[in-house]
């Protein structure tokens, strides 16, 4: 038994129709979404774009912490061996 599956689309007489009680985000959203949507070229680059957001935020993330902690130092301090030259008194 085959499915064939039917995309949900508005029909042309709905989809011609502007509400007017809809607000400018809105219509901005969604003019956004049919276009991404809508073209191949739109998506590859959103979906590059958004890897490279996420790159860029792992690696100053990544770099504030390592400054951080070479600022800082550890937190717990290593082991540190107490070996002063200090003069002997007879």
């Amino acid at each position: 038994m085959r499915m064939i599956l039917i995309p949900l689309q508005l029909s042309p007489k709905r989809r011609g129709i502007k509400d007017t009680r809809s607000w400018a985000s809105e219509t901005f959203t969604l003019g956004s979404g049919r276009f991404l949507l809508g073209n191949k070229y739109a998506r590859t680059f959103a979906f590059f774009y958004t890897i490279g957001l996420h790159i860029l935020v792992f690696t100053c993330l990544y770099r504030v912490s390592a400054l951080s902690y070479l600022s800082h130092g550890s937190e717990e301090p290593l082991v540190v061996e107490k070996n002063l030259n200090l003069p002997r008194r007879h």
